[in-house]
């Protein structure tokens, strides 16, 4: 099986886009000309950029409580061919080069690896993904 690369979700989103039947593009603070970009990851556990803000205690969630708070952590899979890699991603999506450092920073200060970005211009449908759930084990199940 060619490698695959993730795009990591909470339960209460896995599902909103089972009943989209695809994934949406992040347009949340982009501005024109920037495009909007379906983010995956190369990550075998989980994107560590990908964990969520806890608001009230000013710090990241862990992957323990964003599996509690979420109602569970999924992942879509693709083959990593048919997605444009970082940091060719940024240039395509017209993202800025001050943009593109910050978003790098906070990313590796996250323990992220920018070299494991994978993206979309385009929302893609799921029929064919690769759908895994991950169990109290922190291991990938098939859904």
């Amino acid at each position: 099986m060619e490698d695959m690369v993730w795009h990591f979700t909470t339960g209460q989103k896995y599902v909103l886009i089972q009943q989209d039947g695809k994934l949406k593009r992040a347009a949340i603070g982009v501005s024109y000309p920037e495009l909007p970009i379906l983010w995956f990851s190369a990550h075998k556990l989980y994107e560590p950029s990908a964990l969520k803000l806890l608001v009230q205690a000013r710090r990241q969630a862990t992957l323990e409580e964003l599996r509690e708070i979420g109602m569970g952590v999924f992942r879509y899979g693709v083959p990593k061919s048919s997605l444009i890699p970082w940091p060719e991603l940024a240039t395509k999506a017209r993202m800025s080069r001050s943009m593109t450092r910050k978003l790098e920073s906070r990313a590796v200060q996250m323990g992220s690896d920018p070299s494991d970005w994978y993206g979309s211009l385009e929302d893609l449908p799921i029929k064919d993904m690769v759908i895994q759930r991950m169990n109290d084990e922190h291991q990938w199940d098939l859904i």
